[in-house]
């Protein structure tokens, strides 16, 4: 009976130390773990507790997830399935899992950051997955995407050049569209919509110059602003009138 307090103090000591270190330091074949496990083979895992700023997943959704892997008690459940099981739900972009003595289970969950509203239904987010919204959440102040699946790489790349180019101007990009033709329309929140074509996308930053210093001031005035012209552009006024412009450079 002696002889086995200090094997148990002992144990107590490594296992205070590494149950709250993080997954990848406790990997399954870790040779204190099995001692642990040994020592404490009735250990059981009292407690799951999410934790992470959730808006799109929900705590009951993620535990029904891992539910199945939560077994082998405290030292013997298998964390890489844990997190590998947390990861498949939709929004959850990373997981991390601890064991945190004497029996909680602490899942930390990053969820995925939306960038825009996708035109057919559902999120784009910043790593452009597209991504079902659940019913009665939303997420306002986004703009939206519209084109061909293919096309949300070059919509996420384009939202972020052109938001560069021209913040602060018209009040934010509301709608971003490109076509499978290669075709852009990038409206304003003021509802100002500017049309171009792949080819003419270094054009974009010479224009806002242009459009900041003599049409900014009738912004309200303009419907559409088209540079498909080879050495200018045309605006079309909201009273019907085309009026057409030179980019220089």
């Amino acid at each position: 009976m002696n002889a086995r307090r200090p094997l148990i103090a002992s144990a107590c000591a490594v296992a205070a130390a590494l149950v709250s270190s993080p997954v990848d330091t406790l990997p399954d074949e870790n040779p204190v773990l099995e001692r642990l496990r040994a020592v404490f083979p009735s250990a059981a895992i009292s407690d799951v507790r999410i934790v992470g700023n959730l808006r799109w997943v929900s705590s009951e959704e993620l535990k029904l997830a891992i539910a199945r892997r939560i077994r082998g008690g405290f030292f013997g459940v298998d964390i890489a399935a844990v997190r590998e099981s947390a990861l498949a739900v939709p929004w959850v972009r990373d997981v991390s899992v601890r064991r945190v003595w004497p029996g909680e289970l602490r899942v930390t969950v990053v969820e995925e950051r939306p960038i825009a509203h996708w035109a057919g239904g559902g999120l784009i987010t910043d790593r452009g997955t597209l991504l079902p919204v659940r019913q009665g959440a939303g997420e306002g102040g986004l703009p939206v995407f519209e084109g061909p699946r293919e096309a949300i790489p070059v919509l996420r790349e384009g939202l972020r050049e052109f938001s560069a180019i021209f913040d602060g101007i018209g009040g934010g990009i509301a709608r971003l569209t490109r076509s499978a033709a290669g075709n852009w329309t990038l409206e304003f929140e003021d509802g100002v919509r500017l049309v171009f074509r792949d080819e003419q996308k270094r054009r974009v930053r010479r224009f806002a110059a242009v459009y900041l210093s003599t049409l900014i001031g009738r912004r309200k005035s303009i419907d559409r602003i088209d540079l498909r012209y080879p050495n200018g552009f045309a605006v079309r006024w909201r009273g019907g009138e085309d009026a057409h412009s030179r980019v220089q450079g």
